[in-house]
């Protein structure tokens, strides 16, 4: 059989060894994470089983204890590379009579 091996496309992603603490709380043990640039992927898991925890990491609004985020083959979470990834909360703090269809909400950047 013959078997053709493609070559891996750079990494958008790259989790190494992350470990998170809340407190005296270990959230994250040990994550390691790679996503391919121009994968979708989808973060599954059940209440409390630290996705949020993992995308604030991502998104350099959460500290990790130990281990390394690199985002799009640069480096850890900063203002430059920020402005090219989007993210949508879960829970957004707006008013509500601020109405904004989906393409205006993602065209909004931050400073």
């Amino acid at each position: 059989m013959d078997i053709a091996f493609r070559k891996p496309k750079p990494a958008a992603v790259e989790v190494r060894d992350l470990h998170v603490r809340l407190g005296d709380t270990p959230v994250l043990r040990g994550v390691n994470l790679r996503i391919e640039a121009g994968r979708m992927v989808a973060l599954i898991g059940p209440n409390g089983s630290g996705k949020t925890t993992l995308l604030r990491c991502l998104l350099g609004l959460q500290e990790p204890h130990s281990g390394s985020v690199r985002l799009l083959q640069e480096g850890p979470p900063n203002p430059s590379l920020l402005r090219r990834i989007g993210y949508v909360p879960q829970r957004l703090q707006l008013d509500p009579s601020f109405m904004l269809t989906v393409r205006e909400f993602l065209a909004i950047r931050r400073p």
